[in-house]
């Protein structure tokens, strides 16, 4: 299965922090490729490293449009309706555990569509920090991209 995920993370400091390090580590245990979008900034030699050796693509640009503006620019250098699966991730909150569980049930269950975490705050809908698209949904997720741009 082919896959990629799409992190999208905004931090102050000079440094990558540890949090969103764990956090790419763990993606790349579940997906084939994974994308760190962050804003243009300096980054330090260690992180790119650490980015290099896990072969994380790095894209920093504008922060525009929150994280789907980021995910939006992401997947313009990428054709996803060729991958079975896209993770579109960020980093508001922080994970302290495995993703082993939840990709379990994903291939078990095999949704066109799905997350971490559901809400009926306004109307029912499934939150955006962590959401994975089946490939059955790509065309409904590519259309609302392109409609949204940033």
């Amino acid at each position: 299965m082919r896959s990629i995920c799409f992190f999208s993370s905004y931090y102050t400091q000079p440094n990558l922090p540890i949090y969103v390090k764990f956090y790419l580590e763990e993606l790349t245990k579940h997906f084939t490729e994974t994308v760190f979008i962050t804003s243009q900034k300096e980054m330090l030699p260690r992180d790119k490293a650490f980015l290099e050796e896990k072969k994380i693509r790095l894209i920093q640009t504008a922060n525009e449009g929150y994280d789907f503006g980021m995910w939006y620019k992401g997947i313009k250098e990428y054709n996803i309706s060729e991958y079975d699966r896209v993770g579109f991730v960020n980093d508001s909150c922080i994970l302290f555990g495995k993703l082993d569980t939840f990709f379990q049930w994903v291939d078990k269950e095999n949704p066109d569509y799905c997350g971490f975490t559901d809400s009926y705050l306004m109307d029912y809908h499934i939150q955006s920090y962590f959401l994975i698209v089946n490939k059955r949904a790509m065309p409904f997720v590519l259309e609302y991209f392109n409609r949204i741009e940033l």
